[in-house]
């Protein structure tokens, strides 16, 4: 097996929803599609967003969400989680040449309901 086949052979095992990721309906404000996603819960990639569960980081193939803006949504076990846009620091989003990992958030601001 050749490196790319064992990538390619990971990423399946990653993103299939019987082993280790969740289905989200993800939505750019005009389309809305099924995807497999990983999700983590609380404290995300650069630390300030406290640690609480209104924060996600959402992982996904660039082959579904090839450009992620700010305010797109990923609806999992019915939640809607936002593109989150740091103010000093813009979008939290780091990827590579496969997957994003996405920065999200279920409030707008914190401490809304």
């Amino acid at each position: 097996m050749i490196y790319a086949d064992a990538k390619t052979y990971s990423l399946t095992k990653l993103f299939d929803t019987d082993i280790n990721a969740k289905t989200a309906t993800y939505s750019d404000g005009t389309t809305s599609i099924d995807i497999p996603v990983t999700i983590s819960y609380g404290d995300g990639n650069s630390g300030k967003l406290g640690r609480n569960a209104d924060h996600a980081s959402i992982s996904v193939q660039k082959s579904d969400v090839p450009t992620p803006q700010y305010r797109d949504t990923f609806t999992i076990d019915g939640v809607e989680w936002k593109v989150f846009r740091d103010r000093a620091t813009g979008l939290q989003v780091v990827g590579d040449e496969s997957t994003w990992k996405i920065e999200c958030q279920s409030k707008e601001r914190y401490g809304q309901h």
